[in-house]
């Protein structure tokens, strides 16, 4: 398990590129909380990456940035993160393969995310691994919540979860699924 965090404020951090829908999210929610004097801290592990990137405000997501980060910075940014924040609307999620969510798993970070299908489907597996959301408006609000009342023994709870169930995306469990679509395919031939 993990080394819980004690400290305040509650960070949430973005594994990602802001060029993916739903970095800006982030950046206003982040916004948000720090207009109403909020402690939440904002991080990315990632960087910006999209055109727009020189006339959009991040300054909510102090360390967000156009440089590449060595390996070892995006491991040191993720494992500072309290929470992962998972933005990316439903209707994308399930056309893009991304790893955000497996590092998530990875760095055993709870995650406070946007209802979708790919998420769903791996929390009805793995158990409680963090907080669906409706829309925008619900992620603020439970990112709001968080902060003001961290709840240290869900959270303990959401790591165990992901800890216990995170090996089926190990290579030796991925593949034996693996091995079983190749038969079936065989077999309907």
């Amino acid at each position: 398990m993990p080394e819980l965090p004690s400290h305040k404020p509650v960070r949430f951090g973005f594994f990602g590129v802001s060029a993916v829908p739903g970095f800006d999210m982030v950046a206003r929610v982040a916004a948000t909380l720090r207009a109403e004097g909020s402690r939440a801290e904002f991080s990315m592990a990632g960087h910006l990456n999209h055109p727009d990137d020189a006339t959009r405000d991040y300054s909510a997501v102090p360390d967000a940035s156009p440089r590449l980060l060595t390996d070892r910075e995006y491991a040191d940014r993720a494992r500072r993160f309290t929470y992962s924040l998972w933005t990316t609307r439903a209707h994308r999620s399930g056309l893009v393969a991304s790893t955000t969510f497996l590092d998530a798993l990875s760095f055993v970070k709870p995650l406070v995310y946007l209802a979708n299908p790919l998420i769903d489907a791996y929390a009805a597996i793995l158990g409680d691994i963090g907080y669906r959301c409706a829309d925008e408006q619900e992620l603020t609000d439970v990112v709001r919540s968080l902060v003001e009342d961290w709840p240290k023994e869900r959270y303990r709870a959401q790591c165990a979860a992901i800890l216990a169930g995170r090996h089926m995306f190990e290579p030796s469990a991925v593949a034996v699924s693996l091995r079983k679509i190749v038969e079936d395919l065989r077999e309907n031939r």
